[in-house]
């Protein structure tokens, strides 16, 4: 990694350290630590290149011509930037509380200087937001510095302000850390002051989630409507808006007439949460060692092998789901193991007909699945088969990452190999080991080593 400059000033104490580096094409924006804040693709300055920032444009599903955004937190404008060449008549406000991080953005990230559409403001963002209500129809707030996010930008008063600062349709747009301990808080602080309207949107890698929260009803409200918003946006503005509608909601409280008919039904298989196509969401876990070899479990007095999976209840966040799953079919907890990854979207595979059970016919078609990429950080020795009344599995072992096709049940394969494909970009000493070819079940290619796509 080449370290390109550094802005600091000392003597008040919201200065901060300002560090730009470059590696693999790639350049980084980092304030007083190493962890990146912001990037830009060389080649292409306008992409969004970290997935949190793609997910915050999830908000355009519910506003996709906006006329004015406001922007908490400059870093590299990577986000402004962004919409200022998507959308040419949208005029852009930016609030920045530190004068070297918009030095660095300008001399480095290639954020363009003020103009009729486009201006920066060096100022403390929760006091000018608070300084004019009923601004804008969209407020992204991404707050952060080395430490985390500014206490002035997360507060149930900041919130309030925030809701004042938009218009009666508005919508705020935040960047939270899932992993941070007030994560539930923060959330919870929003949806106390939208009053229950605010949904989570899980950034596609490990995490960022991004809320969503509304002055009025989202709008659209049901899944076929969303679904070509989607399809429209994305041909539009090349970016995976499909595979974040399935996403929406995670881990919060449902929203009152929002996708209320879409996101799942009672049907007549009981408990099972069954979608309006058929398929069952549930979740599959890919468990790696410090050698990035899988676990790899044997059924239950059956001669098949087979990834632990399991289904999403009601209610549960397709996280929730993982570790309840991984507590009764491997008898691990949160503290045996750390996330490195999880798939953009739904995977889906369909049941044979002769597999499913008489009174499912006609309304179960089969699984959409979440996979999540785990490392175990406890011993081979935690692993417990025996934690629940019944267990899935009766012997396991460690295995290659790349399962070979033919181990996998047939209807099966082509998502095991997918999941495995896509997870495979979060393990970078797979690079350059075999993969398997796209539509060639069992059939090694060379894998991507460029884990930056």
């Amino acid at each position: 990694m080449k370290w390109l400059g550094r802005w600091a000033r000392r003597g008040r104490e919201e200065d901060v350290d300002v560090n730009v580096s470059e590696s693999g094409g790639i350049r980084y924006l980092h304030l007083g630590s190493q962890t990146v804040q912001s990037a830009m693709r060389l080649s292409t300055p306008d992409q969004l290149v970290l997935a949190y920032t793609r997910s915050a444009m999830g908000f355009l599903l519910f506003k996709p011509q906006p006329a004015r955004v406001t922007s908490i937190g400059l870093g590299g404008g990577s986000m402004q930037k962004w919409l200022w060449r998507q959308f040419p008549d949208l005029e852009l406000h930016t609030v920045e509380l530190h004068e070297e991080v918009l030095r660095a953005a300008q001399q480095h990230f290639e954020v363009p200087t003020d103009d009729a559409r486009f201006h920066v403001t060096l100022d403390d963002g929760a006091r000018w937001v608070a300084a004019r209500p009923a601004f804008t129809d969209v407020l992204l707030v991404d707050g952060y510095d080395g430490r985390g996010q500014s206490a002035a930008v997360c507060s149930e008063d900041f919130y309030q302000q925030a809701k004042a600062h938009l218009h009666p349709d508005g919508i705020l747009v935040v960047n939270l850390w899932g992993s941070d301990r007030h994560f539930d808080d923060y959330r919870q602080r929003i949806e106390a002051v939208f009053e229950g309207r605010a949904l989570c949107l899980p950034a596609a890698e490990k995490g960022n989630i991004i809320v969503l929260a509304f002055n009025g009803s989202p709008q659209p409200t049901d899944w076929e409507a969303l679904m070509r918003r989607a399809r429209e946006l994305e041909a539009r503005h090349a970016l995976d808006f499909t595979q974040m509608v399935p996403l929406l909601g995670e881990g919060t409280s449902p929203v009152p007439g929002f996708m209320e008919q879409s996101t799942g039904r009672k049907s007549t298989l009981g408990d099972e949460m069954i979608d309006r196509d058929g398929y069952r969401p549930n979740v599959g876990i890919v468990l790696t060692n410090v050698r990035s070899e899988v676990f790899w479990g044997k059924r239950v007095n059956e001669h098949s092998w087979q990834f632990p999976q399991g289904g999403i209840k009601a209610g549960e966040a397709p996280e929730q789901a993982m570790f309840r799953e991984l507590m009764e079919e491997v008898g691990l907890g949160p503290s045996h193991v750390r996330i490195l990854g999880r798939t953009r979207g739904w995977l889906r595979y369909d049941v044979p007909s002769h597999w499913i059970k008489r009174d499912w016919r006609g309304h179960y078609r089969g699984q959409k699945q979440i996979w999540y990429l785990l490392r175990l950080v406890g011993r081979d020795c935690d692993v417990c088969l025996r934690r629940s009344a019944k267990p899935e599995f009766d012997a396991w072992r460690w295995h290659d990452y790349w399962v070979p096709s033919e181990d996998v049940i047939e209807f099966k394969r082509e998502v095991y190999q997918r999941a495995l494909t896509e997870l495979s970009r979060h393990l970078p000493d797979l690079r350059g080991k075999l993969g398997y070819a796209d539509g060639l079940p069992g059939v090694p290619v060379e894998a991507d080593g460029d884990s930056t796509k």
